[in-house]
């Protein structure tokens, strides 16, 4: 599995949390999130797609409340396993963060 990271992010591109599991530094993740972002709003792709793909990276997102729960992947990743990771990750936030106390006007 190649996952770069799992974060949660605003649709105006801020971090508002975000856990690496591949060495990248701070200016290449939020180059990530931009490149994301930027992506999701400038395509014209089915409103219920959840997968973003660019030239260096893959995008498998869950939307919830005003913010994006993102897994940056590698293209050469399996999308399935990427997918249940991600679904686990809501998942457990859901249990944690009751609704509305998570984001505060990021």
């Amino acid at each position: 599995m190649e996952i770069i990271s799992i974060l949660v992010c605003t649709p105006k591109s801020k971090i508002i949390m975000a856990r690496q599991f591949k060495q990248i530094n701070k200016m290449e993740l939020e180059n990530h999130v931009i490149e994301f972002t930027r992506n999701l709003y400038n395509s014209n792709k089915d409103p219920e797609s959840t997968i973003v793909e660019t030239d260096n990276a893959r995008f498998i997102y869950i939307k919830f409340e005003s913010l994006f729960l993102v897994a940056i992947s590698s293209k050469n990743s399996n999308i399935i396993e990427t997918t249940q990771v991600l679904r686990l990750v809501f998942s457990i936030m859901q249990e944690i963060c009751k609704p509305g106390t998570f984001y505060n006007n990021y």
